[in-house]
């Protein structure tokens, strides 16, 4: 490859990276070493709008926009420095979801990006005006129609209950209601006119001022990973795999503060 091309500077970036992790390792003299991430990455061949399949099945309604109105006079003139400081501070979830335009008094399920689930507009969370029981059997009507999807089949997505087997969990009431598992190569724009579509930005990439944000052509994977000293090695014999509550073990164990 051309040492000058982005792969040949990526090459050099992760050597220089490597140098730099053996020169503070060895000045901090450590006694154990952990390195680990949250996530791993993947390439994005696709994006995905749980939004649009919702729509498109009768579980979600979006609300005409009154172009003139005065609200949308307003939020046109408004500067972008106020709206993200609206945003900053703003905690509720519908505040944020404001973009995908939902009709919440039709809606009984949402979605929202990054997160491949489908949450139920409930009373509790979202002032929702369906009965537990109500949602219960939407809940069940949303998984049977997506699962018998021939788009959703043909790219391997496949939803099934999640929050109801979360019970106790510490934030339970964060958790979507239904979880979509996918493969890597689909993100969870929650953005895009089709339920699934192509990612245009999914190509070789020689010059990376073309690379306007993150997500782009790839986004993070499933699996997370860790690498540790040798001197732990008899520690990640009981560690499970995928697991990331993994290496807040591992450094308890390091301390020697769990057996």
């Amino acid at each position: 490859y051309d040492p000058n091309s982005v792969e040949g500077y990526l090459k050099k970036l992760y050597v220089s990276f490597d140098v730099c992790l053996e020169r503070i390792i060895n000045a901090a003299s450590a006694e154990h070493v952990i390195l680990t991430s949250d996530h791993g990455q993947s390439s994005q061949k696709f994006t995905s709008n749980l939004n649009i399949w919702l729509t498109e099945n009768g579980f979600s309604k979006t609300k005409s926009k009154k172009i003139n109105g005065p609200l949308n006079f307003i939020k046109r003139f408004t500067p972008s420095i106020i709206k993200k400081l609206i945003a900053k501070n703003s905690s509720s979830l519908k505040d944020y979801l404001s973009p995908v335009n939902l009709d919440w008094d039709s809606t009984d399920a949402f979605s929202v990006r990054y997160i491949p689930g489908i949450y139920l507009n409930d009373k509790s969370r979202f002032l929702g005006r369906k009965t537990d029981h109500e949602l219960q059997e939407i809940s069940k009507r949303i998984i049977s129609k997506f699962n018998q999807s021939d788009l959703n089949k043909k790219h391997g997505m496949i939803a099934e209950n999640y929050r109801v087997n979360k019970a106790g969990a510490k934030h339970e009431r964060l958790l979507p209601d239904i979880w979509i598992h996918h493969s890597e190569d689909i993100f969870p724009a929650a953005a895009g006119q089709n339920s699934i579509q192509e990612n245009p930005n999914y190509k070789y990439i020689d010059d990376l001022s073309s690379v306007t944000h993150d997500m782009y052509a790839g986004s993070k994977g499933i699996k997370p990973f860790v690498v540790c000293s040798d001197s732990l090695k008899e520690h990640c014999e009981t560690l499970e795999e995928g697991d990331l509550t993994a290496v807040n073990s591992l450094i308890l164990k390091s301390f020697g503060l769990i057996n």
